[in-house]
């Protein structure tokens, strides 16, 4: 554990570092993302206000439902993004022999050992517009439902993670794989959907259990909206142990049909 995390140590300040250096380009990615969100937050207003009958929850939700969207990928982005979306360019150009031959632990070592700096600056708009909207609605939430949101955000960050995980090792049998990937992972854009537009049982269980598109968003807003059921906690632990287990097991058997393309 302590050779991880120093090793954890020396990759990253060296990452640190170069976005320090490159300071202008960090600031302006800041920039890009709060006018990027905040252009998405006037469209939701205006969406909703045109169809908010229809729609069947109050803005606030909404607005919810989208930051956190927005935060499972930023989470995504600053731990796991660099290393995961990497893969397929590893495995065409040789570079994930230098993984496999370090005496680290491998699933380390290929999928979290590098983060990406500039989502830290996202995750803090994150907060502070979390707080704002809070604030702004009036909206009483206590330590409980906080902790209870933050522990279903923690299982839609895994749940997520997995699904790119078990996408993203297709690469290892067919190398030009970042079209495919991209085809699924679009479906996650419907995350940011109110859960009552998935009313039919079969789109319902299609979007929790195979593209666990519901759990990203809907789960943690029901959490902070003190609508977390018992069945819904068990729902989204069980998907993250099927997910975790399938992306653990996924790696362990592509392994076994890599070969080095400098071999």
């Amino acid at each position: 554990m302590i050779r991880h995390f120093v090793y954890y140590l020396q990759v990253n300040r060296l990452g640190w570092k170069r976005m320090m250096f490159f300071s202008k380009d960090f600031i302006l990615d800041q920039v890009l993302d709060i006018v990027g969100l905040v252009l998405g937050l006037v469209f939701y207003r205006i969406l909703y206000f045109q169809i908010k009958s229809s729609l069947g929850i109050p803005l606030f939700d909404l607005y919810i439902l989208v930051l956190t969207v927005k935060t499972v990928n930023d989470f995504y982005g600053l731990f796991f993004s660099s290393n995961i979306s990497q893969l397929p360019q590893r495995v065409q150009y040789g570079t994930l022999d230098h993984l496999l031959i370090k005496p680290l632990h491998l699933h380390f070592q290929m999928f979290c050992s590098i983060m990406g700096f500039k989502a830290l600056g996202r995750l803090l708009i994150d907060i502070v517009l979390f707080i704002i909207i809070v604030q702004q609605f009036q909206i009483h939430v206590d330590f409980l439902h906080i902790t209870t949101y933050l522990l279903v955000l923690l299982l839609a960050l895994l749940i997520f993670t997995s699904f790119h995980i078990i996408l993203y090792l297709g690469a290892i049998i067919f190398i030009k794989f970042d079209a495919f990937t991209s085809l699924f992972t679009s479906f996650f854009t419907l995350s940011t959907f109110p859960g009552v537009i998935f009313a039919q049982p079969a789109i319902k269980w299609l979007f929790t259990y195979i593209i666990p598109v519901l759990i990203i968003g809907n789960f943690p807003l029901l959490a902070l909206k003190q609508g977390m059921t018992r069945s819904v906690l068990l729902t989204a632990c069980l998907c993250c142990a099927i997910f975790l287990t399938l992306a653990y097991s996924a790696t362990r058997f592509m392994l076994r049909y890599y070969k080095s393309a400098t071999s």
